[in-house]
């Protein structure tokens, strides 16, 4: 059984600020606080689902059979649930470790993971994976259910740094690979590469909502929509108040700007990001780093112990004037050259509240 709570009930058309609500969009988050879409009474109390609390939810129901290998789809219901414990991923997975609680729960999250043919460029906990699992096989089948909304995410169109890093390090899947979506998931899986993981996540297309279905290639299926957090996501809301039976959703108005909103969130988690890496890194530490870009004005690197990109200037690259080849994708002088991919040693120079400055050690 997954159990949403059921934010609906309470949040809803009828609600006098229900349309400032879904206009907000989603749950805001910073480093130490955050800026709920519904009122807090509702977020953390009314609505979340707490250790022994009477709460109102909605359920999705699953079998699994262990013998066939299978997990099978039921039908989805009102229910109202009492929770015994709240847990959290690091808990959850020493209970795996130790073959404890939650294995029944892990093991059909097993199978679903199979059922989806998505990029593993994160890489999780096995609570993580647990987790996310059941939540994408509950959003699958609650849009086949509602027919509302859908979470849509277009194919890319470019793939020449995918190409790039095929050719410096593996030429003959390079001159293989036909740009087939399949192959390319085996492959990034296969590499675990944090390089290429990052690659793939510059591709990618940024998903968004719409009201009619298309495919969503970063999962590999089409129908499918966000239903399992209604009380951070707005169209998350909007699919329960479906549920509920409510017809007058004016998704023409609510899903701009919805995707907007969304899009300042991803702002603020960029801006986090480089702020935290500012936090963890001092002036004059050194990082190994990887070109990923290069222009006439400089490079991007990637470095994987922060997780994030980085530009430098030419002038921080050599002493020496530096011509640039676009067809090659170079920097070089008498004495250097800067290829895509090449790894680098880069010296943090200056630290800004939005984030770092590298010099380049020759």
């Amino acid at each position: 059984y997954v159990h949403i709570a059921d934010v609906a009930s309470y949040i809803n058309p009828s609600h006098p600020d229900f349309e400032t609500i879904i206009l907000r969009g989603n749950t805001y988050y910073g480093a130490n606080t955050n800026w709920p879409m519904i009122p807090a009474i509702y977020a953390n109390d009314i609505c979340s689902i707490l250790p022994n609390k009477m709460t109102k939810v909605i359920t999705t129901e699953f079998k699994y059979d262990p013998i066939a290998n299978t997990v099978d789809y039921i039908e989805w219901y009102f229910s109202i649930i009492k929770s015994c414990a709240k847990y959290d991923y690091d808990t959850v997975d020493a209970q795996l470790a130790a073959n404890c609680d939650f294995l029944t729960i892990y093991n059909a999250s097993c199978i679903l993971n199979l059922q989806v043919d998505d990029f593993l460029i994160n890489r999780e906990s096995p609570a993580h994976s647990m987790v996310k699992y059941w939540m994408i096989a509950t959003n699958i089948v609650m849009c086949r259910e509602l027919q509302l909304i859908w979470r849509i995410n277009p194919a890319p169109s470019d793939f020449t740094n995918i190409r790039a890093y095929m050719t410096r390090f593996d030429p003959e899947f390079a001159r293989e690979w036909d740009g087939n979506r399949e192959a390319l998931v085996k492959y990034v899986s296969s590499k675990n590469d944090p390089l290429l993981n990052y690659l793939v996540k510059t591709i990618l297309v940024k998903a968004k909502y719409t009201a009619s279905n298309g495919d969503h290639y970063g999962l590999g299926m089409d129908n499918y929509t966000h239903w399992t957090s209604p009380i951070r996501r707005a169209a998350d809301l909007l699919n329960h108040c479906a549920a509920h039976g409510y017809k007058q959703l004016d998704l023409a108005k609510y899903l701009p700007t919805i995707n907007n909103a969304e899009l300042m969130q991803d702002n603020i988690e960029a801006f986090m990001l480089n702020y935290k890496s500012g936090n963890n890194a001092k002036i004059g530490q050194i990082f190994n780093a990887s070109i990923i870009e290069i222009n006439q004005f400089g490079i991007t690197v990637f470095i994987a112990d922060l997780n994030n990109s980085y530009r430098i200037h030419i002038s921080r690259l050599s002493r020496e004037r530096l011509s640039y080849d676009d067809s090659s994708k170079t920097l070089t002088s008498a004495n250097c050259k800067f290829e895509l991919f090449d790894i680098l040693k880069v010296i943090v120079a200056k630290i800004t509240v939005e984030s770092l400055e590298f010099d380049y050690l020759q």
